[in-house]
């Protein structure tokens, strides 16, 4: 993942914060198609369907034995528009899914996908590069 990336599972909203297997699906599988607003791309295996560049937003799905096990997204902060995060929230909730980032269930909302990239290390280092790294050293060196 690049930097520049905030990066999520999206999980199905019977899931508890203790479940064990939190990010695996266990319903039929997610209807790909249903991502109009990125172009579908050749993934790296044969066992992820990907929707936009891995460098930049994307939507990956895992699937195993024709089933999709895995949703994860990645938001490019240097490009996302409001128009590609309301899709994206809007992708969710058809999913009638939750998004999980850094160990927290998190309703799919617009509002909260911004509380989630304004407290993540992409947004920070977006927002002043050289600063974000001269922080990251200051750390090492303590």
């Amino acid at each position: 993942m690049a930097i520049w990336q905030v990066s999520f599972n999206v999980i199905e909203n019977s899931k508890k914060n203790n479940d064990e297997d939190i990010c695996y699906w266990d319903k039929e599988p997610i209807n790909a198609y249903d991502i109009t607003f990125l172009k579908k791309c050749d993934s790296w295996t044969n066992d992820i369907i990907q929707y936009g560049d891995l460098q930049k937003t994307c939507i990956e799905l895992l699937i195993e034995n024709g089933k999709t096990v895995e949703v994860s997204v990645r938001l490019d902060l240097r490009t996302l528009t409001k128009e590609l995060l309301i899709n994206i929230v809007d992708y969710v909730i058809g999913l009638n899914a939750n998004v999980y980032y850094q160990n927290e269930i998190v309703i799919p909302s617009v509002k909260n996908i911004i509380n989630i990239i304004r407290n993540s290390d992409a947004y920070r280092y977006c927002g002043n590069p050289l600063k974000y790294i001269d922080d990251l050293n200051k750390e090492d060196n303590n």
